[in-house]
């Protein structure tokens, strides 16, 4: 990197970027609020100049992070990661420029005042177990998940951030030492063996634990007390500082501590699925005291993680990216139905299709009765596929059922890929339909 030159705090522009003003200032760099011009979106630009205070060795560690950061630009792009979109660093003023976040880190929600409601903390872990699943399958595991470097939007969305320190798998760089924040490194961090993705599970769990109790799992005046506690001391009990939290989320929590990576989760998806399983049996409980109350939204009930986690393992959406799915959840609306209720009539209009996460339908034309539709099967799509066109029959709910409407405006905004993956699956149904089709003429004919 070539010699840095001092940054005008007035300066109101790098490069394509314009600044708009200055949100961050420390000693090895800017962050500045940017436009960008030919996007026409609002993006967050990082400066690397240190002062020159800052002993080489350190200005030579914090170069190293920059430019590892950098190398990112591009290649992460997850609903739920802080997309670097473009890097400069042989200018007179290096940059990165990423996604702008209009929020907080979840450092102040863990302080023992300001706790999130339990039910927002196990959506924003799961969410984060699936960003780093991710990014581990892209090769990186990042080394320094803390809630300094977890962001909640005004909207409440999630996006982890700073990749500086993270260790890309399948190529010959090392990860960068001395920087990660001791209280959240794991007990393999502190003995100075080589990270995994279990180490961010663990640093994710240390996370977890903090948001829920409002204390960290293990505390000491020394750095050499607190490297004892990892390594050796266990963590008082979630239940027992928050007695109202879920066993499973306590167990979950506390497995992703263990100490040995053995014991410890050995995939970002057990851990996901622990922390939400449970969620799904409180969330059958409520739907059996509303199940003869006719169609209630589920919006109270099921969280984006929630529901992420029934359409995941539908098969019909199996060849769907998780990326892709998080953008289905945002653009779909769920709703528990009783039975007896008309889900689509016949000769109707309307072009939005349906999907039937869980109980069963008949579809009928006038009084015979076509097929019966179970859990993972779409319903409506002609309608959708041919805009404008009356539907060709009716959807009866036969048994209390959960079903997610697709509004075929939504999809027609949504990203080019959810529609070539509806596309596909469309043209599939329509495949497998006409061979049923010649099937049944072929055994009439016989």
């Amino acid at each position: 990197m070539k010699e840095i030159a001092a940054m005008n705090l007035n300066l109101k522009k790098l490069d394509k970027y314009q600044l708009i003003r200055l949100i961050g200032q420390g000693s090895t760099g800017n962050v500045y609020q940017g436009y960008d011009p030919f996007s026409g979106n609002e993006v967050a630009i990082k400066t690397f100049e240190p002062t020159r205070s800052i002993p080489a060795e350190e200005r030579a560690l914090f170069e190293k992070l920059f430019l590892q950061e950098a190398s990112l630009a591009g290649k992460l792009k997850h609903p739920h990661i802080v997309e670097t979109y473009d890097a400069s660093v042989e200018g007179e003023h290096p940059y990165i420029v990423m996604e702008f976040v209009n929020g907080t880190t979840l450092a102040p929600y863990t302080q023992p005042g300001a706790l999130l409601p339990i039910e927002q903390v196990v959506q924003i872990v799961f969410k984060c177990c699936k960003a780093l699943e991710y990014a581990q399958s892209m090769g990186i595991i990042h080394c320094d998940i803390k809630p300094a470097n977890i962001m909640l939007t005004e909207a409440g969305e999630v996006k982890i951030s700073d990749f500086g320190a993270a260790l890309h798998i399948n190529c010959d760089r090392t990860q960068i030492l001395g920087v990660c924040s001791p209280n959240y490194m794991s007990p393999e961090q502190m003995s100075d063996e080589t990270p995994n993705h279990q180490t961010d599970i663990y640093s994710l769990g240390v996370v977890l634990y903090a948001l829920l109790t409002g204390r960290l799992p293990h505390q000491s005046d020394t750095l050499f007390g607190l490297i004892r506690a990892i390594k050796e001391d266990t963590p008082e009990n979630v239940r027992v500082l928050r007695p109202e939290a879920p066993l499973h989320v306590a167990l979950a929590t506390h497995k992703a501590l263990e100490k040995s990576l053995e014991r410890r989760y050995c995939s970002w998806n057990q851990f996901a699925d622990d922390l939400i399983s449970g969620s799904l049996s409180d969330s059958a409980r409520t739907r059996r005291r509303f199940s003869h109350a006719g169609p209630s939204l589920l919006v109270d009930h099921y969280t984006e993680a929630v529901k992420f986690y029934r359409i995941r393992s539908l098969s019909i959406l199996q060849d769907f990216s998780d990326i892709t799915l998080w953008e289905l959840v945002r653009i779909s609306d769920w709703n528990q139905i009783k039975p007896g209720c008309t889900l689509i009539h016949e000769q109707s209009r309307g072009d939005d299709f349906f999907i039937l996460i869980e109980g069963e339908a008949c579809v009928s034309k006038g009084q015979r009765m076509l097929s019966m539709l179970g859990a993972g099967e779409v319903m409506g799509e002609m309608a959708h596929i041919n805009a404008g066109s009356l539907r060709s029959a009716s959807v009866n709910i036969t048994k209390p059922s959960i079903v997610m409407r697709i509004p075929s405006a939504s999809l027609k905004t949504a990203s080019v890929e959810l529609q070539n993956n509806f596309n596909r699956l469309f043209l599939k149904s329509l495949v497998d339909r006409l061979g049923a089709a010649n099937n049944l003429i072929a055994a009439l004919l016989a």
